[in-house]
């Protein structure tokens, strides 16, 4: 299985290889333009396992590669998964600074329905909810348009965090049809971010039983993959909300489940061997 594939389902350990292989025989080829897409998705990689550095360092290496070879569709993508990477470290003016130029040089609609989804979750961060739920909805219609269901699932995702609070009715039905989509096209980090979202929905209404069944979901979909969520700071939040409500058996129960499930990750290992071999094409 290719390593884009094994992206796609979370595999990401056993996504290096191939990944690696992949650049090696581009560079070869002398073909830039399978380097960089290599690159790009070598840095979603290191973004993904929490490598935010590595990633931006991959990424500005093919933003500034593409540009001079004049690969705008390359440049865009780079552009794009560095906004989000800046966004998953909550560096929002950044990241909506990126996805803004992104979307500026962008002439494909199902790349623009991507960079829409994800400055819309940029928005819903930082509070502007209107101006996301317009991003969001763009992005939603161009989805159903061209049928693109990966995006879709990451775009009512958004919009599922993006109601958990104004509306939550609004904010399950859309979480649930994220997660039944991703379930259906085996999205496995789709369906682990739906049901992350879920899972505060649940915390935050106060249905302790649905979060703790929620956190056991998204355990045993991560355990298939190399998808790693927090699962002490989960699990720690979910033993403070039992014990404020006073049922300390809860908290005992969720404690001893969830924090011997939680396993050390190989995260830094997997960087090592991605900037050992970058390094021996610089």
């Amino acid at each position: 299985m290719c390593g884009w594939a094994q992206l796609f389902l979370g595999r990401f350990e056993s996504a290096i290889p191939h990944l690696i292989e992949a650049f090696d025989r581009f560079r070869d080829l002398d073909f830039p333009d399978g380097e960089l897409r290599t690159a790009n998705a070598l840095g979603s990689l290191l973004a993904r396992i929490g490598e935010y550095e590595e990633a931006i360092r991959e990424f500005t290496r093919v933003c500034s590669a593409a540009r001079e070879l004049g690969n705008i569709d390359r440049e865009v993508a780079a552009l794009t998964n560095l906004g989000e990477t800046y966004s998953s470290m909550r560096e929002d003016e950044k990241a909506e600074a990126i996805l803004t130029q992104a979307l500026d040089i962008c002439t494909d609609p199902s790349v623009i329905c991507v960079i829409r989804s994800h400055l819309g979750r940029v928005l819903q961060q930082t509070g502007r909810n209107a101006p996301a739920s317009v991003q969001l909805v763009a992005a939603l219609e161009e989805c159903e348009k061209m049928d693109d269901q990966v995006t879709k699932v990451d775009v009512l995702t958004t919009l599922g965090w993006n109601a958990l609070e104004s509306d939550p009715l609004s904010a399950a039905t859309a979480l649930d049809a994220a997660i039944a989509l991703s379930r259906r096209i085996e999205y496995a980090s789709g369906e682990a971010g739906a049901v992350r979202a879920m899972h505060e929905l649940f915390l935050r209404s106060g249905n302790l039983e649905k979060a703790e069944s929620s956190l056991g979901e998204l355990y045993d979909i991560c355990s298939n993959s190399d998808i790693r969520p927090q699962w002490d700071s989960l699990a720690d939040g979910l033993v403070q909300a039992y014990a404020d409500a006073g049922d300390d058996k809860g908290a005992v129960r969720v404690a001893r489940r969830m924090l011997a499930a939680y396993r050390e990750e190989s995260q830094t290992d997997v960087a090592r061997r991605i900037r050992a071999t970058r390094a021996r094409h610089e």
